[in-house]
């Protein structure tokens, strides 16, 4: 094989590994939000995911964490979900700002960009 062949070849397997890994890597890291904010929507997730971090030694040592947890729990998904809902009252108090500033083209692009990740998955099934 002559050099400039074998120097293609490899930089073409470089190129194929440097995408997988990439894939891979933003595969894993959008999983990891994904799970990480599935826990702020049931107070029971909530408290495994907790414990489950901490990995308390003894039973007794679970049951005050478990305890402190589930007395938290409520409170924290209440304010999860408050950040949530006030977070999307101004991201559409904007919209509502832009759309008379846009054509129709940018109009779209911007809904799309502003969907919810739940409403931009069932758009791709």
């Amino acid at each position: 094989m002559k050099p400039r062949m074998h120097s293609s070849l490899l930089l073409l397997i470089t190129l194929i590994i440097g995408i997988i890994l990439g894939a891979l890597i933003q595969s894993n890291l959008r999983s990891g939000r994904m799970k990480h904010n599935s826990i702020m929507h049931s107070e029971e997730k909530f408290v495994e995911s907790i414990e489950a971090a901490i990995v308390p030694t003894d039973e007794n040592q679970g049951e005050r964490i478990r305890a402190v947890l589930s007395d938290a729990a409520p409170k924290v998904i209440g304010k999860f979900r408050e950040c949530r809902s006030q977070v999307r009252a101004e991201i559409d108090a904007m919209e509502v700002e832009l759309l008379p500033l846009l054509d129709e083209q940018q109009q779209e692009r911007l809904r799309d960009r502003l969907k919810p990740p739940s409403r931009k998955r069932s758009k791709k099934d």
